[in-house]
């Protein structure tokens, strides 16, 4: 749970960075980097839900 809230944070500050950004290639690799740690995170709580699923199915 520590390492969720960490990237949660992570990512906040990414956005926050995104919104004032110095020039456009540092917008494009702010944006390139949130989308990344974005769909990692969904990522991993979809496999986390369909594991606890088939482990709750096979009992």
């Amino acid at each position: 749970m520590p390492t969720i809230l960490i990237i949660l944070g992570f990512l906040v500050l990414l956005a926050l960075l995104g919104m004032y950004p110095q020039s456009e290639a540092e917008a494009r690799i702010i944006s390139f980097f949130s989308l990344l740690l974005f769909l990692g995170l969904t990522g991993s709580v979809l496999v986390l839900i369909i594991a606890r699923l088939k482990y709750r199915n096979s009992r």
